[in-house]
């Protein structure tokens, strides 16, 4: 998750950049994008830990 605020700072800094015309549409963008594949890495890797752990669990027999 500290990847996450590091992407949201750049991301945040990019925005600002670009209101105060130093940058441009695209690179805001490339932010955002990045911004955006990183939350959906996070959902997938608690979907993984949450599957292995209810795996575990019912191989354990404390799920039915």
């Amino acid at each position: 998750l500290a990847v996450k605020a590091s992407y949201q700072s750049l991301y945040a800094t990019e925005l600002l950049k670009f209101s105060q015309g130093e940058s441009s549409l695209f690179l805001v963008n490339a932010r955002e994008n990045k911004l955006l594949e990183i939350d959906q890495k996070i959902v997938e890797l608690r979907q993984k830990q949450y599957k292995a752990y209810y795996s575990l669990n019912w191989s354990a027999g404390r799920l039915l």
